[in-house]
Formats: structure tokens, sequence, C-alpha cells
């Protein structure tokens, strides 16, 4: 089983082998350099590119030579090829066809062949030959005669012109034998002239008359002209519309019919061959007599000959219409219109959406307007009430500490603890004023840094010593490194840093019972922008990354236990965090540990605001 599907898959490849390595002798009746013959052989070549090994050429110029030197050219074609490995036979036209059937001996007769171009095929002719198929391009006599009645229902005579070649004389013979049975036309034949004889002829025609263009390659002198030539000549003298038999013609001499393709011929003549060298039997394949004719028309000489388009069959086909962008691109003009209309919707469906935006933008900038007004009468309140509740406070402050001093309060714990529960209240009370009022200061962007050159570590040692009895009083060690290390002159606010330290240490030591406090100094190493790296760390109760942003946020706490437990607004970081924007530096998180925190701020050495 496995074997059948495989030589069932392996046969085309096999045959396809097979194919490639056969070779074709093509013999044309005509010249290289006729219009029809090189479209056909060059539409054969196309069709049999890569399929098989060699197609030779040869050529029996039936055209412009008497049939004695034909037959001549044809026995030189066999004595070259006789001896050659050929394993199909192509023949072009009727000359070569009846050559090779009037063929009885030798290697060629024995090799099947494939036709085309042929006008005149009788079944007879075959009998004595039965590997032979191809394709015909019988000029279709009746066709073209009913046609030129129907576009043409004044004229009287139809005027075939033929000439002397020997495919003339069997086009003639065909005719007349296809007119004596059909008498109703009047047909006649120009087919006795010279080139000059015939200009005379076709200038003098009544205007009445209608051409068949047939054969006009070789005059009655044995003069020939190529079809380019013919084309020229015919437009010079004719004043008819004509009809003719190929494609070709159409627009050159010819007003159009129904006419054969000769690029169609090649093509199924090429199809017919591979399917013979595939190892289909000639005799088996039907010869082909209709498939390359069609009803062709040239746009320019059916308006000169006055002939209503709309008369011509629906399948007709005009040629060298003037160009209307719009017929002739009908699909890409529908879809560019299409993509137009799309984009106009699209653009009102925009215009609708930015219009009711913009309706929502006045709305939101209407409601950010009056928020900020209410949050610039919020901050003035707390600004006025922060003042107002500075102002006494100062004075409680000084008055407790002048009662400390006296004698009849220090002999008197019970006087001097409540003294000192009055002093704390009112510090703690002050330093929340002090907060309120930083904040609302740096939330209107009220301050500016001033910056100067000063030396860090002798600016900064005043507010350790403070902060050193701080933690004393919690029992807590505080520890500075690095400062001395680096003795450091930075240009930056002074009165900003200290601020910001303050507000770090003061976080640490209050959220820390147990444990150290430390701050360290250290300078980094990059060239481009000195920058100074402080990191305050504690062994308080510690936060992750999500607790510190959320302590970035004015009056936020991490959780409300903390409120419950520990003093402050929640404003201390975020004020800390302002500063050290202002002053050209970044505060983060360091490495999150289970007991303690550390904040690290970069703070560049020279600032300019």
């Amino acid at each position: 089983m496995l074997r059948i599907v495989y030589l069932l898959l392996l046969s085309p490849l096999l045959l396809f082998s097979e194919q490639q390595g056969k070779s074709i002798l093509l013999v044309c009746s005509y010249h290289n350099g006729m219009i029809g013959t090189d479209l056909m052989v060059e539409s054969v070549q196309k069709n049999l590119k890569g399929q098989v090994k060699n197609i030779y050429i040869e050529y029996l110029d039936g055209k412009r030579f008497d049939q004695i030197q034909v037959l001549k050219n044809f026995s030189l074609i066999k004595e070259k090829y006789n001896n050659k490995d050929l394993d199909l036979i192509m023949a072009f036209d009727d000359l070569a066809l009846e050559l090779f059937l009037k063929e009885r001996t030798g290697k060629l007769y024995d090799l099947p062949i494939v036709f085309a171009g042929i006008n005149h095929l009788e079944d007879q002719d075959l009998s004595n030959k039965s590997d032979i198929t191809g394709v015909t391009e019988e000029f279709d006599l009746k066709g073209n005669v009913e046609l030129i009645h129907l576009l043409h229902p004044n004229k009287k005579t139809i005027h075939a012109i033929i000439d002397q070649s020997i495919t003339g004389n069997r086009e003639k013979h065909r005719l007349q034998n296809w007119i004596n049975s059909n008498s109703q036309y009047d047909i006649q034949f120009l087919d006795d002239w010279t080139y000059d004889e015939l200009a005379e002829k076709l200038s003098k025609l009544p205007k009445e008359d209608v051409l068949l263009s047939l054969t006009l390659f070789v005059d009655r002198d044995g003069n020939s002209k190529n079809m380019g030539d013919i084309s020229r000549y015919i437009r010079t003298h004719a004043k008819n519309p004509i009809y003719g038999g190929h494609d070709v013609k159409v627009g050159k001499e010819i007003l159009g019919g129904k006419v054969v393709s000769l690029v169609k011929q090649g093509e199924i003549a090429g199809s017919l061959a591979l399917e013979v060298l595939s190892g289909v039997p000639a005799s088996r394949i039907p010869i082909n007599r209709e498939s390359t004719h069609k009803l062709l028309f040239d746009y320019h000489y059916l308006n000169r000959f006055n002939v209503d388009a709309s008369n011509l069959p629906r399948e007709a086909v005009v040629i060298n219409q003037p160009t209307n962008l719009i017929i002739d691109n009908l699909g890409v003009f529908i879809g560019l219109l299409t993509f137009i209309l799309t984009l106009i919707i699209f653009t009102f469906i925009l215009l609708f959406i930015n219009r009711k935006l913009k309706l929502k933008e006045k709305v939101l900038l209407e409601l950010k307007k009056q928020a900020e007004e209410a949050s610039r009468a919020k901050s003035d309140f707390l600004s006025l009430v922060s003042h107002e509740l500075k102002s006494p406070l100062n004075p409680i402050l000084g008055m407790c500490q002048l009662l400390e001093q006296r004698d009849e309060i220090a002999n008197v714990p019970e006087a001097k603890q409540d003294l000192n529960v009055i002093s704390r209240s009112a510090l703690r009370l002050l330093n929340l004023v002090n907060d309120i009022l930083d904040f609302i200061q740096l939330d209107r962007k009220e301050v500016v840094p001033n910056t100067t050159k000063f030396n860090l570590s002798q600016t900064l040692e005043p507010t350790f010593d403070a902060y050193h009895l701080k933690a004393e009083n919690k029992h807590l060690k505080f520890d500075v490194k690095g400062l001395q290390d680096i003795d450091l002159i930075i240009n930056s606010d002074a009165k900003l840093l200290i601020r910001m330290i303050e507000g770090l240490l003061s976080n640490a030591i209050k959220f820390t019972r147990e444990g150290e406090v430390s701050i360290v100094f250290e300078k980094t190493n990059d060239l481009s922008k000195p920058t100074i790296k402080i990191c305050v760390s504690d062994t308080g109760i510690g936060m992750d990354q999500a607790t510190f942003e959320n302590a970035m946020l004015p009056f936020s706490q991490n959780d409300s236990s903390t409120t419950r437990v520990h003093e402050g607004t929640g404003l201390g970081l975020s004020i800390c965090k302002n500063i050290c924007a202002l002053l050209g530096g970044d505060m983060k998180l360091g490495f999150h540990q289970e007991l303690g925190t550390t904040l690290i701020i970069f703070l560049p050495i020279s600032h300019t605001p």
C-alpha cells in the first residue's frame, strides 16, 4: 500500500523530469520578423520555458519565395534534423504542415505533430497521419460577412483582397467555394495586382463598399512587403472600412471583425505539445477549431466610418479607446471613494467627540478653577490660623522658660512637672504650625532657593548636636558617618538643606522605639554631575515601596494605628520631598528590610535653580 502511495506521489515528478529531457523541432511556414509568426513562436517559447530541453526553430520563408524554393528549404531542414534525437514536430501555418503530411519516409515521419495557424484543414488531409493534433486559425468568413451586413446595412459590395502567394491562392479557392453556396452576398476579388495597381483600385472604390483584407504579402510581380509596410500602405490608400483575419491588424489597417488571436494560437499549441510529450497520443487529442476567435474592433476606425458601437455584439472588445480614468480604474475609484467617505464620516465622528470633549474640558476647567480657589482659600485660612496660633505660642514658651528658672517653681516638683507638660504641648503645637506654614509655602511655590557656598560639615554640626540630645532622651544611639571625611564645600541653600535634614531625622527618631538612628554622607564618582549621597537609616517600624509612596503625599501616614501611637500631621516626608526637589535632588527608599527604614537622598554639589 505504501509503495502505491509512493508511486502516485512520485509519478508527477518523474513525468516532469522526463518532459524536461525532450526536444522539439518547430518549423514555420514564413520568415523570422513576420509579426504573426513571431507572436506565435514567442507564445510557444514562453509556454514551454523550463518544460523541455530543446526547441529548434526553422523557417520555410513561404511568403517571399516560390514553391520550388520552399521545397528546397524543407529538404535542407530534413537533412539537418534527420539524425537529431527529436520527440515532437510543431508545424506553424499551412505550408509547413502540408509538407510534413506529404513526407512518407525518414525519421521525421514517425514523430507526432502539433500544428498551429492552419487555415485549410479537411479531415481527409490527415488520412495518412494519425498521431497529429493542433489548433486551426481558419478565417471565419461567414461570421465576418454577417458582421459587415449588421454594422453596414447600406453597403453594397464586399471586396476581398488576396495576394499571389501560395497561401493567397488557397484562401481564394476556399472563399470561392463559400461564395458559390452563399450567392446572396455580393463579394468580389481583388487578387490580380501589383502594389501600384492595388493602390489605384483602392482609391477608386465606391464609398458604399467594404473590404476584406486576407493576404497582401506578395504581388503579381513577386514583390513582397512585411506586415508593418502593408499596414502603412493600406492606411494611405484605402478609404473604405476594412475587416480582416488577425488581431494584430486591428487598429493598424483594419477596423476589426471576428479575428484570430495569434498569441492564443501559440498558447494552445504549447499546451497541446506538453500533453503529447507527457504520453497522451496525439490522435486522442481533438483538433481545436474555435477557441482562438474573438470579436475585436478599433475605436478610432469605428468613429472614422461612423459605426455605432452600441450595435456591436455584447462580447466585442473595443481597443484604443480614449482614457477614462474613472471607467478604466473603476475598482480603484470605488475604493478611493469609499475611503474618502469613510474619512468624512470618521472626521464628523471625531468632530462630534471633540465637541463633547471640549464641553467636558470646559466643565473640568471650571471645576479645576473652583477647586484651586477652594484650595487657595483653604491655604489662606490655614496660613491665617497658623500665624494666629503661632503668635501666642512664642510668649507661652518664653514664659514657661522664665517660670522654670524661678525658685518657687524649681522647689515645687508638682509645679515643675506641670510646667514641663505646658512647655512640651506648646512646642508640639509650634512644630505643627511650622509644618503647616512650610507646606503652604512649598505648595504655592513661594519658596525660592537662595544658593550660597558653604561648608557642609560646619553648617550641619549644630543640627546634629541637637538631635544627639533628642536621640539620647529616647535612649537611642545616634551616629553621623562620612561627613568629616568628605569635608565638602557645596553650592546650595543651607536653610532648606537643614530643614530637610531635620525633617528626616525627626521622622526617624519619632518612629524608632529602640536601636539607633544614623546618617551617612558619601560623595559619588560621577564626574559629569558631582553629587552627594545622604542615607538616613533607623531601626524603627520600617516601610515598603507602597507605604513610602503613600507617605510622600501630604497629610498621609502609614495607617490608622500610627496616628494613634505617634504624633504628627503626615506632612514631614512630603515637605522633605519638595525641599529635595527644590535643591535639584532626588529622594527614594533604600532596600526594603523587615526592621527599620533607609531613605536615600541625592543632591548636586553645585545647584543653580
